[in-house]
């Protein structure tokens, strides 16, 4: 059984002051003021309302203090891990400390109960990790015209050229503009939907630069690859 996936905590992956730019509860005023501020436009940008902001410090070079004065609650130590794709975690031997802020006084309660309030629930999915733009139906054929695309690579590959292809056009339909965008998309797949495209395997991850980069040759290499994406 897969285990539900919340988007209702918001995420601060990361909060600096540089040093130049340093005034006396700058940080934390900062950190208050984007809280008060941040649930409207997240509301209307995706469509459901936020209940918490969580973030993480790492203990070995910040304490978290403008966190704390910004009335952000510690809850503990991790077990030391870092996310190389969306669902397989390794250990880093450096735990860090999660900080929370509720979004309102009953955001406790909301997050408790059986099932999130209606202007919540957009921000939870069943182990769906990345989004899809296309059903399984749709997604068959587009994933069987690129696994007839040539691969112009050496025969050392890792993955074959069609699955990458696959990400790739995923990629693409999601809004990605560039390579980094897609590398993102790519990297938040879960298991299951990487074995749904076709890619096997855990010892690198299909989400990297290099595989999509060598993948993206390919429809350089001849035009012809390409148009079936279009198509």
């Amino acid at each position: 059984m897969t285990a539900p996936i919340t988007y209702v905590p918001v995420n601060n992956v990361r909060f600096l002051v540089r040093g130049v730019a340093q005034r006396p509860n700058l940080a934390s005023k900062a950190l208050a003021h984007s809280v008060k501020a941040l649930v409207a436009p997240w509301r209307e940008h995706f469509g459901y309302e936020p209940l918490l902001c969580e973030t993480f410090t790492d203990i070995e070079s910040h304490e978290g203090t403008c966190y704390k004065a910004a009335g952000w609650t510690p809850l503990g130590m991790t077990e030391g891990h870092s996310r190389q794709r969306a669902d397989f975690y390794v250990p880093n031997d450096r735990p860090k400390k999660l900080w929370i802020k509720p979004l309102r006084s009953d955001a406790r309660e909301r997050l408790c109960a059986k099932t999130l309030a209606p202007e919540h629930a957009a921000g939870e999915t069943i182990g769906k990790g990345a989004p899809l733009p296309l059903t399984a139906k749709e997604l068959q054929p587009l994933a069987k015209a690129l696994r007839s695309v040539p691969d112009p690579r050496a025969k050392n590959r890792s993955y074959l050229i069609g699955p990458l292809l696959c990400l790739i056009a995923l990629g693409l339909l999601c809004g990605g503009t560039n390579l980094s965008a897609i590398v993102r998309h790519a990297g938040r797949l879960t298991q299951a939907q990487l074995r749904f495209l076709g890619i096997r395997g855990r010892q690198h991850s299909p989400g990297s630069k290099v595989w999509i980069y060598f993948s993206a040759d390919a429809l350089y290499a001849n035009p012809e690859n390409a148009r079936l994406i279009v198509q």
